[in-house]
């Protein structure tokens, strides 16, 4: 969950504001893609939220689906099977005493959405995760298919410890 910028960002700006043309901070510049052109920036809420959680607690709670790895499914695989959607990722591998196991997640789900919006990757969960600013102890609510049923889970989220 970036801001991305033409604005001139050199070797040692990183860490510095990005500003808004009438002066106001919108980010803190991050990093640059060499010979692109294109830098970017933490957006400041972001900033602010995690300066806020290091004072107060001295770490930042970051929220990590654990013990799940899907794999992403080709249109093609999908419309082979004949599914009923055309989007979603299958899951091959769910940890013992995982968060993904305690939701009920189970090898060959396909998780079709993640609090509501679709998924096409493991990063369209990560997204998901980033956007609404989730947490450990957070809860996500995942869209599965099985066994020619849609059901919905509850996901926790923990901490990577």
């Amino acid at each position: 969950n970036m801001i991305q910028t033409d604005a001139a960002i050199n070797p040692g700006n990183s860490g510095g504001p990005l500003v808004n043309s009438v002066g106001e901070v919108i980010g803190i510049n991050t990093f640059i893609l060499s010979g692109s052109g294109l830098g970017f920036a933490i957006p400041i809420n972001n900033a602010k939220r995690i300066a806020s959680e290091l004072k107060n607690t001295g770490s930042v709670n970051r929220a990590y689906v654990t013990g799940l790895s899907v794999k992403t499914l080709s249109r093609s695989v999908l419309k082979y099977r004949n599914f009923p959607f055309s989007n979603g990722v299958i899951v091959d591998f769910v940890e013992d005493g995982s968060a993904a196991r305690k939701a009920g997640l189970s090898i060959d789900d396909i998780i079709v959405s993640a609090s509501g919006i679709k998924v096409n990757s493991a990063s369209d969960i990560r997204k998901v995760i980033a956007e609404r600013d989730l947490r450990s102890g957070d809860i996500l609510i995942l869209k599965i298919y099985r066994h020619g049923k849609y059901k919905h889970l509850k996901l926790k989220l923990g901490s990577q410890d």
